[in-house]
């Protein structure tokens, strides 16, 4: 589970900027917390803010840390530093996790200069009791190497060493990345290792992050055979007004999916399954407002399914394109709902095509859902029927606002400690908590000749 996340020197986070899932004072709503033996950990958390405030922002750092971790930093543009001061393009950008693993917690963060692509510093604590405890600390800059980690068996205590000192200047790769770099036979004979194997599964598995402009799923909990689980999908759909009875998959014509993938794709994805024979010897693509199933018949033929939908009082199937904009969504959001993994899932923008109420409704139900599972929910919205105490905590509730500098600061309603009776909507909207949008006067009639000349 997410504890905390800091962030420094990244688009318009210029100071060390911190997001916390630690619970405020709140006595209300215990049942929205996750006890464990050292704290409580908030499972729900919703950032607010004015557009460019620094919303999305927050998970696209999240985003780039998690890319950097498991693949390098590559793909990585130069640009993303913070560009309020002109010095930042040369200064380290800082990014650290708190994170809970089984019951250890574990601080795991590092140091990059974006604009140069180059690793200055790394670190992994053991935090879990009073003292935090040093497992290895990498500072390149100042040549500056510490490890605290001691192993019962001397041959892994003089290994982890070799791979330390190996990659101790490395500017390039992480060492957690290194850890987990073709090393499955290290943690299969030696468990004293899988705390990196561990840590680096939490982002590769863990960590859920989605962008309001691409699809949340790939539907892969669609197409399981448990007819109780497909039932609970239909309930959930039916629910949320969808009219949405059943579903399954049905055979499609292969020319209409050559009119939405080039020809070389299905080439490719033909000869993947004939080499690789996937599980189930099936891939799926999944697009905005389609999905296919490929597969091969016994003569090496591609065939396809998609899915479809049955409606009340509707005898024909609806396929996804012509599913409404707010079903597709929820198509994507229930997934979470039904999810029983440890996940910590981030969705930006999770309003994007609901209504109000089925907004409020998907929020409340994570919430009732969630009190039996080790699962969280991070979300940015603009919508304020959400703003309640009465659904949420007051330390549930995030702002994001721009300060003069033009950097974005954090901070929780908590600091304010409303009574629990206030409307948050209206003191909200009012400004009081700040994180809304300023408008400027606006002259009409200067516009109105700026718009004559134009035409």
């Amino acid at each position: 589970m997410l504890l905390r996340f800091n962030v420094k020197n990244f688009l318009s986070f210029e100071n060390i900027t911190e997001f916390s899932m630690f619970p405020g004072k709140v006595r209300s709503k215990e049942n929205h917390l996750m006890k464990t033996p050292n704290t409580n950990i908030l499972k729900f958390t919703t950032i607010y803010g004015a557009n460019a405030a620094g919303k999305s922002n927050l998970v696209k750092a999240i985003d780039h840390s998690r890319e950097i971790i498991l693949f390098g930093l590559d793909h990585i543009s130069r640009d993303y530093y913070n560009k309020g001061n002109t010095n930042n393009k040369f200064e380290k950008t800082t990014f650290e996790y708190e994170i809970m693993i089984g019951n250890k917690y574990y601080a795991y963060g590092f140091n990059v200069i974006i604009n140069k692509k180059e690793i200055v510093g790394e670190w992994l604590y053991d935090i879990t009791g009073k003292e935090e405890k040093v497992i290895f600390e990498r500072d390149i800059e100042n040549k500056t190497f510490d490890i605290g980690i001691n192993f019962k068996d001397s041959s892994n205590n003089m290994r982890f060493n070799v791979y330390f000192d190996d990659n101790r200047l490395n500017k390039k790769t992480l060492l957690l990345n290194e850890l987990n770099r073709n090393k499955e036979h290290i943690y299969e004979n030696n468990s004293e290792f899988v705390i990196f194997k561990n840590i680096f599964d939490w982002f590769m598995n863990c960590l859920d992050i989605n962008f309001a402009s691409a699809p949340i799923t790939n539907f892969q909990y669609m197409l399981g055979e448990d007819i109780d689980f497909n039932e609970s999908i239909v309930k959930t759909l039916n629910m949320f007004g969808t009219g949405i009875t059943n579903f399954s998959l049905i055979e499609s014509d292969l020319e209409d999916i050559k009119n939405d993938l080039p020809k070389e794709i299905l080439e490719n994805i033909k000869n993947e399954l004939i080499t690789k024979r996937h599980e189930h010897n099936a891939v799926n693509l999944r697009g905005i407002n389609q999905f296919y199933n490929i597969t091969l018949d016994k003569n090496e033929n591609l065939k396809v399914k998609t899915l479809s939908f049955k409606h009340e009082n509707q005898d024909c199937d609806f396929y996804l394109s012509e599913e409404s904009d707010g079903t597709r969504r929820l198509l994507d959001l229930i997934e979470i709902l039904l999810n029983s993994k440890d996940k910590v899932f981030i969705i930006d923008e999770i309003d994007r095509s609901l209504h109000p109420n089925l907004t409020h409704k998907f929020i409340e139900l994570f919430l009732q859902l969630s009190e039996s599972k080790n699962v969280q929910l991070i979300v940015t919205t603009h919508e304020d029927r959400i703003l309640d105490l009465e659904l949420l905590r007051r330390d549930e509730i995030w702002f994001a606002q721009k300060s003069k500098t033009g950097s974005t600061e954090l901070y929780s309603l908590e600091n304010y400690s409303p009574r629990f009776d206030t409307k948050i909507v209206k003191a909200y909207l009012e400004g009081r908590y700040g994180a809304i949008p300023s408008f400027k006067n606006l002259n009409l009639d200067e516009l109105n000749r700026l718009y004559a000349q134009s035409n």
